[in-house]
């Protein structure tokens, strides 16, 4: 019995350090992608097919063990490795939309600063955990219930939820400005040397006359 549970141990270290890693190269890969021109006014398309995928490998996780419905017999064959498998790309999602909500929070929350949309979000996204580890002692199966309801909930809302772009808006028009500035200013510097050079092709003309 010693030597299952120190395996057992052993083998969630690692699902959890393979659900971070491939969390990071999510999260790395989906803000490149968001930040591409084609994409960068698709921040909620992409948080909804991140989270759909998500939600998709976390059925398939509670599909392969033992849960609330089925406590004895998962409908899923599973082995250590599946269970890495499926709980490694759906880390891979659930971090790929992790950048997509905090750019959505600041481009909503505009002008407000980014730093206190983040801290707002991290402060409730604590509290809930803070929730879920006061349910969590001798409740597992429970507990993967709440994960797969709290992900659904999280899907519904995301696709309600209207995605303003009030900050590249913002960006936008003072950029469109300034290049209006320094065409007029160009076009300043422009009519003044001409008018410069034809005084002085005057005055050479008049000088040799």
């Amino acid at each position: 019995m010693r030597m299952f549970f120190i395996y057992i141990c052993y083998c969630l270290g690692w699902f959890g350090f393979g659900q971070s890693i491939a969390g990071i190269i999510g999260a790395l890969a989906m803000g490149y992608v968001a930040d591409l021109p084609r994409f960068q006014r698709s921040l909620k398309l992409l948080m909804v097919i991140a989270l759909i995928f998500s939600f998709i490998f976390c059925l398939l996780f509670q599909l392969s063990i033992q849960t609330i419905f089925w406590p004895d017999h998962p409908p899923l064959p599973s082995t250590v490795v599946s269970i890495g498998i499926l709980l490694s790309i759906g880390g891979l999602f659930s971090g790929a939309g992790s950048p997509l909500i905090y750019e959505c929070l600041a481009e909503m929350m505009h002008p407000l600063p980014e730093s206190l949309t983040a801290s707002i979000y991290v402060e409730l996204f604590n509290v809930v955990s803070l929730i879920f580890l006061a349910i969590a002692p001798n409740r597992a199966k429970l507990m993967n219930l709440l994960v797969l309801l709290m992900m659904t909930i999280g899907i519904i809302m995301v696709i309600c939820a209207r995605v303003t772009y009030k900050r590249k808006d913002e960006e936008q028009r003072g950029e469109k400005l300034l290049n209006n500035f320094q065409e007029q200013l160009i076009n300043i510097y422009k009519d003044f040397f001409l008018k410069r050079i034809v005084l002085i092709v005057k005055s050479f003309s008049l000088y040799k006359c």
